[in-house]
């Protein structure tokens, strides 16, 4: 044989064998290794405190607060208090389609 065939005979075997040790337990050997971890008892579980923390955000029928915001709300908080954005409805009346221009900070058709 060529040592071309030996190399690629010598990968087949080693990969019909890395197959064969990666294959999973039968059932009864299963038992056996996982005996020790069946015997002790689990010690008790804490939260983790990113769950603690939000303890007081929902009421206890599952409802957001009353004074919560909607997440889609666009807010600001300049001094600490948190307040909707000052924008009026009334100034966002050209669809996103047109192009804009903003001189002085006033949103007209460009």
């Amino acid at each position: 044989m060529s040592t071309s065939r030996l190399v690629a005979l010598a990968f087949v075997l080693v990969f019909a064998i890395v197959n064969v040790v990666a294959t999973p337990l039968p059932e009864p050997v299963n038992i056996r290794l996982g005996h020790a971890l069946a015997q002790r008892d689990p010690a008790p579980f804490e939260p983790i405190p990113a769950y603690m923390k939000r303890d007081g955000l929902y009421l206890e029928n599952g409802k957001r607060e009353p004074a919560d915001i909607p997440e889609e709300t666009p807010t600001q908080s300049p001094n600490g208090q948190l307040e909707l954005y000052g924008r009026a409805p009334q100034n966002n009346v050209i669809p996103a389609e047109i192009a804009v221009t903003a001189p002085q900070g006033v949103v007209k058709p460009y």
